[in-house]
């Protein structure tokens, strides 16, 4: 490091996932820093704040003359080597020296915000560095002014306004309706899905019953587009529509759960694919399964192409006459698989939907092709009949489901793998997470490799576990309310942070994350008839972050070590 530098004075203001470290025998003036809210507080040494920090991007501001060039490029190249970071370089300009061709750094300058923007879209972690230091007497006017004060004026006004929005937020929620019963046609609106693409769009589906008879009645899969983070919709269109005759569930009509002229389309699961497409799984009468594709942000889909051979494979070990994939969203893993949880069931029991196996399909091209994986978990007196699951990867590799079941318990069931399809651990119960016999959802929120933060992953579902009429016994179903969010920073091994979303009646829930880090919860909530959540009144999106999640404990970008 260069001699001239004082690694000792430094000043530091937290702007969320951005470090603003202001070095050397000159820090930048106070009074420039407070006009823009930021207070200087003394930090240990540089070189170590750096390598403690771990940024993946620094933004150096180099004074002209505060360094010679020779002494200025060992100290980038220094912080270089011990951060391990991308440098952007932005030079205030000279006031006593101007010299030809400085217009360009100017043109530079001015580019460092869609820099700045595009890192933090990317969760980045950013450290602004300003590094002029070693200033000699004849660089200070009479007046003890630095001589190029409206140089960095103007450099900290282009680095401070691109990095506001990485201050630490205000906690935020709010809630928009998406879909509300005895509308559009349908009396209810069922099973919600919500999938961000990589664009950023967000795509919300669901299941639209035409009455509200229960899970085999007439039901078409709709789904609506947000290109605002889910702030207003598109109108909805019709995902799922199978050419030729249709026939009905030998199963639902065995106990009378359907009529034949009833078309069934249930449990849409979509998968926000990193390239660009998005891919979607939907079954027919609880007996096919299809896939379909989208090219331009769910605008348009792909006719469908039927995969249940898949499902087939699985006859040898479990006869099913029921399948189901999800439902709520599948998940890309970090080497390209997509991998998607499913329940079969014989149809013989409750609803035609028990006794009941949980298990995984997956496909490694891209949705061309899809197989089957290890059952994960089977039923047995313990484990009762395990059915709609949730999946997300770990920051070790490893693959989690977090599986509904009606065991006694009242406990969700996890198991995990080391590829998303095969040797699963013997399912544990989670005592954190409560089970009232409803569908979940999870979520990764960030990875820690990735961001240079903390590793997050979100769970929501009805905490809750009581009867309104007084009748709660093990194994049977709870009333649906209190649909809660929960955050674990160990990949699910604890959850310390638990907040309500919906205190009155709510069931089933998905989560997504947008790139500016707002969780997105799409959830059902309210009763058409005051008396049950199963006549869900409406399915909601709740936009929130993390400041309100945890109450201002945690915030939207990674914090400081």
């Amino acid at each position: 490091m260069d001699p001239g530098f004082d690694p000792h004075h430094h000043g530091l203001a937290g702007f969320g996932n951005a470090r603003i470290l202001s070095g050397g025998t000159v820090p930048t003036p106070p009074d420039v820093l407070a006009a823009r809210g930021v207070t200087e507080i003394t930090v240990p040494p540089l070189a170590d704040v750096l390598a403690r920090e771990k940024p993946d991007v620094i933004l150096l501001m180099s004074g002209a003359n505060g360094f010679d060039a020779a002494a200025r490029d060992r100290l980038i190249r220094t912080i270089g080597e011990k951060s391990g970071a991308h440098l952007f370089v932005a030079t205030i300009l000279p006031q006593k020296a101007p010299r030809a061709g400085w217009e360009n750094v100017d043109a530079y300058n001015a580019s460092l915000p869609a820099v700045v923007a595009a890192q933090q879209a990317a969760r980045k972690r950013i450290t602004l560095v300003d590094m002029h230091a070693a200033l000699t007497t004849d660089d200070l006017l009479p007046d003890g002014v630095h001589p190029n004060r409206a140089g960095m004026e103007k450099i900290a006004a282009t680095w401070f306004a691109a990095l506001a929005p990485l201050r630490a937020a205000e906690p935020h929620m709010e809630k928009v309706d998406v879909f509300e019963a005895k509308t559009g046609g349908y009396m209810l609106y069922r099973i919600p899905g919500i999938v961000v693409t990589a664009k950023g769009t967000v795509l919300a589906y669901c299941e639209a019953r035409k009455s509200a008879s229960g899970d085999w009645g007439t039901i078409d899969i709709l789904l609506r587009r947000s290109t605002d983070g889910g702030r207003t919709w598109g109108e909805p269109l019709r995902l799922a529509d199978v050419p030729g005759p249709k026939q009905k569930n030998p199963m639902a009509l065995k106990q009378k759960l359907a009529t034949n002229d009833e078309v069934t389309y249930n449990n849409c699961t979509l998968f926000a694919d990193r390239a660009g497409p998005v891919h979607a799984l939907y079954c027919l009468e609880y007996a096919r399964c299809f896939y379909v594709r989208s090219d331009d942000d769910g605008l348009t889909w792909s006719k469908p192409v039927e995969i249940t051979k898949a499902f087939d494979a699985f006859r040898s070990e479990f006869d099913w006459q029921v399948l189901a994939t999800g439902p709520a969203h599948g998940i890309q893993l970090r080497s390209g698989r997509l991998v998607v949880p499913v329940w079969l069931s014989t149809g013989t029991g409750g609803h035609a939907h028990r006794p009941s196996v949980t298990t995984t399909i997956y496909s490694d091209d891209s949705g061309a092709t899809w197989h089957r994986g290890d059952i994960a978990v089977p039923t047995t007196p313990e484990w009762i009949d395990p059915n709609e699951t949730v999946v997300v990867e770990l920051a070790d590799g490893r693959v989690m489901l977090n599986v509904r079941s009606w065991s006694k318990q009242h406990r969700r069931l996890v198991t995990t793998s080391p590829d998303g399809v095969t040797a699963w651990t013997p399912p544990t119960f989670d005592d954190a997470l409560l089970e009232p016999i409803c569908m979940a959802s999870i979520v990764r929120y960030s990875l820690a490799g990735e961001t240079g933060g903390r590793n997050r992953i979100l769970f929501a579902n009805p905490h809750w576990l009581e009867r309104a009429d007084g009748k709660a016994q093990p194994g049977l179903g709870r009333d649906r309310k209190n649909v809660s969010v929960k955050l674990s920073y160990d990949e699910g091994q604890t959850w310390p942070v638990n907040k309500s979303l919906e205190t009155g009646f709510s069931g089933y829930s998905d989560l997504a994350v947008l790139p500016d880090g707002t969780v997105l919860c799409f959830y059902e909530r309210g009763s058409i008839d005051g008396k049950t959540s199963f006549g869900t009144g409406r399915l909601t999106l709740a936009r929130f972050n993390l400041e309100w999640l945890t109450d201002g404990s945690d915030t939207t970008s990674p914090p400081a070590p």
